[in-house]
């Protein structure tokens, strides 16, 4: 069911070094996708042969927007399947 919130849901907490106190609360939801599609890039990088020029994709929603960025970063790109 949509409820119209990302699919991603998640927060990061920001501690104090010493006492450990909480500083901040934040929504994790475009730092989760930015970490994925971050990997998703350097994966490519260091995995694909380097003159691959056509990605073929399985999956999607706003995740796979991000790692297709991501991709067009370490590749110049073809062809999208």
């Amino acid at each position: 069911m949509s409820l119209g919130k990302h699919p991603h849901q998640g927060c990061l907490l920001f501690l104090s070094g010493l006492p450990g106190e909480t500083r901040a609360i934040l929504d994790a939801s475009s730092v989760t996708a930015l970490r994925t599609a971050a990997v998703s890039g350097l994966a490519t990088d260091m995995l694909a042969r380097p003159g691959a020029r056509v990605l073929s994709w399985f999956g999607g929603y706003h995740q796979a927007l991000w790692q297709w960025r991501s991709v067009e970063k370490v590749r110049r790109l073809s062809n999208v399947f």
